[in-house]
C-alpha cells in the first residue's frame, strides 16, 4: 500500500512540472514557414480553342509565366513525337521573365512554325522550373551533339 502511495506522490509531482513545460512550449513564438510561391506558366497559340490549321499554315506559339524561371515548350505531333520548340536556336535562352510574354518565333527569328504532317490532334505542352533543366536527355535539349539547335523531335531520322 505505502508503495502505491509512493508511485502515486510522485507521478503526481511529476504531472504539474510536465504541464508547466508543455504550457511554456506552447506559449514559444515560432516564425511561419516561408511561403512558396507556386510557378504557373500559361500557352496559347494565335487560334481559339479548337482551331484547325490547313497545310503550310503558318502559326505562332505564346507562352507567359507568373514569375522568373526557366521554360521549355515542346509540342507533340499527331504521331506523338516530341519536338522542342523553345529554345530552339541560339539567341532562344530558357530563362524568362515572369509576366512578360512571349511569342514563338520571336518577329526577329529566321524561321516560322508552319503547319505539316498528317492531320489529327497536336499538343502544345510547357514546362517551368525555378531552377535551370540538366541532364536532359537529347531529345528534349536545346543543343545537339553536333552543337546546332535541337528541337528536331524525338524519332525525327531527318536528324541521325
Amino acid at each position: 500500500m505505502k508503495r502505491s502511495l509512493l508511485i502515486g506522490a510522485l507521478v503526481s509531482g511529476l504531472l504539474p512540472g510536465t504541464a508547466a513545460v508543455t504550457s511554456a512550449a506552447e506559449r514559444v513564438p515560432v516564425e511561419p514557414a516561408a511561403r512558396v510561391r507556386k510557378l504557373d506558366v500559361d500557352v496559347w497559340i494565335n487560334k481559339d480553342e479548337g482551331g484547325v490549321y490547313r497545310p503550310g499554315e503558318s502559326m505562332r506559339v505564346y507562352f507567359r509565366t507568373n514569375g522568373d524561371s526557366h521554360v521549355l515548350v515542346f509540342n507533340i505531333d499527331t504521331d506523338g513525337y516530341v519536338h522542342l520548340i523553345y529554345p530552339y536556336g541560339g539567341g532562344d535562352t530558357p530563362f524568362v521573365e515572369g509576366g512578360r510574354s512571349y511569342r514563338i518565333p520571336a518577329r526577329s527569328d529566321p524561321y516560322d512554325l508552319v503547319a505539316d504532317g498528317p492531320p489529327g490532334i497536336e499538343y502544345v505542352v510547357a514546362v517551368a522550373s525555378p531552377h535551370p533543366f540538366q541532364n536532359l536527355p537529347w531529345y528534349l535539349s536545346s543543343e545537339r551533339a553536333d552543337g546546332g539547335p535541337g528541337g528536331r523531335g524525338y524519332g525525327d531520322e531527318s536528324d541521325e
